[in-house]
């Protein structure tokens, strides 16, 4: 990603109602937003983490779903923000009773 590149911001729908989603390139991990400062990678390696974090109110809640991930530099900006957003919403989904569920246990047996 290119240096100095802007977090973005804008509503996106979700399995929990409107969100505010920003996308932060060469993010790291840190404690919880807001409760602490986000931390950005510095250097060269700026270029290979994008932080892609949805904001949404539940009851009366602001709750922040955040997901770091490893990009590739030779990814276009495009790919990495398509390839945070893919890996985000398989995350949301995951989340709700709606989600298919792979490798389910198996039921006991009748009594």
């Amino acid at each position: 990603m290119a240096a100095g590149l802007e977090p973005s911001f804008q509503l996106v729908p979700g399995p929990f109602g409107q969100a505010l989603e920003t996308i932060n390139p060469g993010r790291i991990g840190s404690q919880c937003f807001p409760t602490a400062d986000w931390h950005l990678a510095e250097g060269g390696a700026k270029d290979s983490t994008l932080g892609i974090s949805r904001f949404v109110l539940i009851g009366n809640k602001l709750v922040e779903f955040a997901l770091i991930l490893k990009v590739g530099p030779q990814r276009s900006v495009d790919e990495q923000v398509a390839y945070a957003r893919q890996i985000m919403n398989g995350y949301w989904l995951a989340l709700t009773t709606e989600a298919p569920v792979e490798n389910e246990p198996a039921q006991p047996p009748a009594q």
